[in-house]
């Protein structure tokens, strides 16, 4: 009898140490964040906002959108577009490119900050240029 149940004892750890060892090569799940809500905005509505994201004393000129992608920002699933423009300063000289990162719920601004390089503001297309896939 002390035969068996020291087959027994010893059984029990290797099983342990299986389980542990299987349980972690196990693929992890990857995160899915929610969608943000609503439809992505669309080229129009992007530009229909700039007013809104730029000061209207800052000129904003030469004006260039992102594409647009889901993001997480302050707790919420939204749309990020990044919208950059030539601005003038308060003094009225050239104050060159800032680059806005626009955040957007059911095709509504929600949010608006510079951009950080978190936000990966990448492949610029100019505002008003033909674009028929742009939309």
């Amino acid at each position: 009898m002390a035969v068996v149940s020291g087959r027994y004892h010893m059984r029990v750890p290797v099983l342990a140490v299986a389980l542990f060892v299987t349980a972690c090569s196990a693929p992890a799940p990857i995160y899915q964040p929610p969608s943000p809500q609503g439809d992505q905005p669309s080229r129009q509505t992007i530009e229909e906002h700039i007013p809104k994201i730029f000061a209207p004393s800052a000129k904003p000129s030469d004006i260039l959108v992102s594409a647009v992608r889901p993001a997480v920002e302050q707790g919420l699933y939204v749309w990020l577009v990044c919208v950059r423009a030539r601005v003038l300063a308060i003094d009225g000289h050239d104050a060159g490119f800032v680059t806005i990162a626009v955040f957007f719920q059911r095709r509504e601004m929600v949010l608006r900050r510079t951009a950080e390089p978190q936000d990966k503001c990448e492949r610029f297309e100019r505002v008003g240029a033909a674009n028929p896939s742009a939309n």
